[in-house]
């Protein structure tokens, strides 16, 4: 019963690790997101800012 449940958790790590990948890039322009600060706080947006404006809130 405990491999069962040690799979599982490590199977939740690895989803979270892919998703945490897909983040990181732009998914319009597939340039880089980087982490900025806006008035209602942090975000990430694009790199090639003005070019691509996408954005996405944490």
């Amino acid at each position: 019963m405990s491999t069962i449940r040690q799979d599982k958790k490590e199977h939740i790590r690895n989803i979270k690790g892919t998703l945490e990948e897909k983040q990181k890039t732009c998914p319009r322009c597939k340039s880089e997101l980087v982490e900025r600060k806006g008035a209602y706080g942090k975000f990430l947006g694009c790199s090639s800012y003005p070019r691509c404006k996408y954005t996405y809130s944490k």
